[in-house]
């Protein structure tokens, strides 16, 4: 039987690894959020395709969950020709009470499954 996904040996974090510029939005507020939960809103620039913008979002979204924090992301295409990212860290607890008031208490009807880490209607892997 053929693997379908490469295994990722534990301690290696996939790349791109956007832990720092998580921290820097929560260090740019001086660690405190405002009261919506946001920390400082950052722009991560110079993406030379969307392709490569929507890796480093992923990047954020994953650090954001290894930090304990939500993120609100934003690709588009910058002036230059390039792309960017508008990305702020988000207090979770702020974070889970938008997604509540917005989805209703039922999980189901979330946009992701927060118990099974997948997005809905994703198939699992295997």
């Amino acid at each position: 039987m053929t693997r379908r996904y490469a295994p990722v040996r534990r301690g290696e974090l996939k790349q791109p690894d956007c832990t720092a510029h998580i921290r820097a939005s929560i260090d740019q507020a001086g660690g405190r959020h405002d009261e919506r939960g946001w920390y400082a809103t950052l722009v991560y620039s110079g993406c030379e395709t969307r392709e490569r913008a929507i890796e480093i979002k992923n990047g954020l979204y994953r650090a954001a969950r290894r930090a304990k924090v939500s993120v609100a992301t934003q690709v588009r295409p910058a002036d230059d020709g390039t792309w960017l990212v508008e990305f702020t860290a988000i207090n979770k607890v702020f974070g889970r009470a938008y997604v509540a008031a917005t989805y209703g208490n039922d999980t189901h009807h979330w946009p992701y499954d927060p118990f099974h880490g997948r997005i809905s209607g994703e198939e699992t892997p295997g």
